[in-house]
């Protein structure tokens, strides 16, 4: 059955793209950091998904500007009205075969995130959020966990900042590298998560922010302050609002 919302209809038909592309052997694969940092892959799936969005929006939303992982920007402030996507966050995932990437896309007003689509191509299923209604995952809604810490998985970002996350594991059931903010952020929605760590670009997050929130969690800073997923000079909290509690008391704060 086609989705009635048409930006999802959208991604439905980039997810299809994408599947087309996955477990390829000839994929045409390029490195973003010319070697002067760790690895960006950038693909051929990336770019071919990303046109697809690009094109779409402009008939759905023609006028509203589009940030993108896959287009060159010039930072500062975010326009008043705008959708951010990441055609595919967990691309390294994607060239390894697994599973764990997603299609994200968000709409955003200032640093505002209105609507939030996260769609995961090889189980078919989205996860979508708007400020005024609850999360949804597969047109059911969702919340984030309510189970004590110690029996929660905590996803992380390996960045030194969630460092005493790590070390202070004992806190929680376990501790997990996906590689994937968006998959991350809406599991941590649907409760699989109880928290997610880390920090990632408005591409990487938006979506996902808006996920957790409108399950009933918290999104803030290491110190407990609300953050705008266009300020990457901070890493982030998401997830279950007492289990965030838990993770700022490790942090220090």
């Amino acid at each position: 059955m086609r989705a009635l919302d048409p930006v999802q209809d959208l991604l439905l038909q980039a997810g299809r793209l994408a599947m087309e592309y996955w477990r390829t052997a000839d994929l045409v694969v390029s490195d973003k950091s010319h070697g002067e940092s760790a690895s960006d892959f950038v693909s051929a799936a990336d770019l071919a998904v990303n046109d697809l969005i690009l094109d779409g929006l402009a008939r759905l939303h023609p006028g509203v500007p589009v940030i993108s992982e896959e287009i060159e920007s010039t930072p500062g402030e975010p326009p008043p009205d705008a959708f951010v996507i990441d055609p595919i966050d967990g691309t390294h995932n994607f060239l390894a075969g697994s599973p764990l990437w997603t299609i994200a896309l968000a709409r955003t007003r200032g640093h505002d995130v209105e609507d939030a689509w996260i769609h995961h191509p090889p189980s078919g299923e989205t996860s979508r959020a708007n400020r005024r209604s609850r999360t949804t995952h597969a047109g059911s809604p969702v919340s984030v966990s309510s189970v004590l810490p110690r029996r929660g998985l905590v996803s992380v970002s390996l960045t030194h900042e969630v460092m005493p996350l790590i070390v202070g594991s004992t806190s929680f059931a376990g501790i997990r590298a996906y590689g994937s903010h968006a998959y991350c952020l809406a599991a941590t929605a649907r409760g699989e998560f109880v928290l997610h760590a880390g920090g990632g670009k408005a591409w990487d997050v938006a979506a996902g922010f808006l996920l957790v929130e409108r399950a009933g969690g918290r999104v803030c800073d290491l110190r407990g302050a609300p953050c705008s997923p266009f300020d990457t000079t901070r890493k982030t909290l998401a997830g279950a609002p007492h289990v965030v509690d838990t993770a700022l008391e490790l942090l220090g704060h």
